[in-house]
């Protein structure tokens, strides 16, 4: 094992490149980084991988290389999301394809979500009933 990929491990500067190199859909940033030996599930804070950020940003070649350096398709991020269901979300069409295609399932597709409203604790809404399009960043309360 090189010294390169031990020091990725701890480097989370390095982590948010690769991450950053997938999101923006940087294709041969990302394959120099998993040709040195960056592990291709590594996860950000909120447990968010490459594949779940090339998924949400409709990326299919990131995704496909990615898919080629055997990152796993299931992987929940801190909200329990797979790639599968981020790429559904933003109905980017072919990386749901190509995720299926892999393996892919959406684990949210089992589980009812509902937010609760904070003026009325007993009014429910159910998430899959949102047009996410053209929203802005809600806080999530715990």
């Amino acid at each position: 094992m090189s010294n390169i990929v031990h020091h990725y491990w701890f480097d989370m500067q390095m982590i948010g490149n690769f991450l950053s190199f997938a999101s923006r859909g940087d294709r041969v940033g990302l394959n120099e980084m998993l040709r040195q030996g960056m592990p291709p599930n590594v996860q950000d804070y909120d447990n968010r991988t490459a594949l779940h950020l090339a998924a949400s940003e409709g990326h299919a070649s990131i995704v496909e290389l990615l898919l080629a350096y055997n990152a796993d398709v299931n992987l929940r991020d801190r909200w329990q999301r797979t790639p599968l269901a981020d790429a559904k979300l933003y109905q980017h069409r072919d990386i749901c394809r190509i995720l299926e295609l892999n393996g892919g399932r959406d684990l949210m597709e089992d589980h009812e979500m509902h937010v609760c409203l904070e003026d009325d604790p007993q009014e429910n809404i159910d998430i899959s009933e949102l047009n996410l399009q053209n929203s802005s960043i809600i806080k999530q309360v715990s």
